[in-house]
């Protein structure tokens, strides 16, 4: 068995991947009403980020997130207000990271 160190033998100096981990949280409530819901997310590295909502038809409909960002643990309101009754897809994409979630709206 091999086992690695988390010090860097050219200088001595720890290496630190990542505190946090690549994750897009569950919906809930789903179906969402007009009340809306909060959407945990975490990124791993500081880097693009874009999470997107996607309707049946495969049409982009809104992006919320879109940008670079530090590597953490963030929070995002769906924008439900913009969205008609019916089913979409939540895409997080960062680097090679991507992730979805389906959820229905009814308002």
């Amino acid at each position: 068995k091999a086992t690695l160190s988390e010090v860097c033998v050219d200088n001595l100096r720890p290496i630190v991947i990542s505190a946090a981990d690549y994750n897009l949280g569950a919906i809930n409530p789903n179906p969402v009403t007009a009340n809306g819901t909060d959407l945990p997310f975490s990124i791993a590295f500081d880097g693009y980020v874009e999470i997107r909502i996607v309707n049946a038809a495969g049409n982009v409909v809104d992006i919320p997130i879109s940008g670079d960002m530090k590597a953490g643990a963030y929070s995002i309101r769906l924008p439900i207000e913009k969205l008609s009754n019916g089913a979409y897809i939540l895409e997080m994409v960062s680097g090679e990271f991507r992730e979805v979630r389906k959820f229905n709206v009814v308002k």
